[in-house]
């Protein structure tokens, strides 16, 4: 089931990955502080907010 919830914020991650910049970092880093469950796109996020 979390495989399809993770299929939801793809996209925008994508998207935001694409725009870059500080506010895709702090974007990420928000969401990952967001997420109640702990586990829904992490590696994902986590890789963003250490983006160059």
């Amino acid at each position: 089931m979390s495989y399809e919830i993770e299929d939801c914020p793809k996209p925008v991650i994508k998207a935001v990955k694409r725009a870059g910049g500080e506010q895709a970092k702090q974007w990420a880093a928000e969401m990952i502080r967001a997420d109640e469950v702990g586990y829904i796109c992490d590696a994902e996020l986590e890789k963003l907010t250490q983006a160059k």
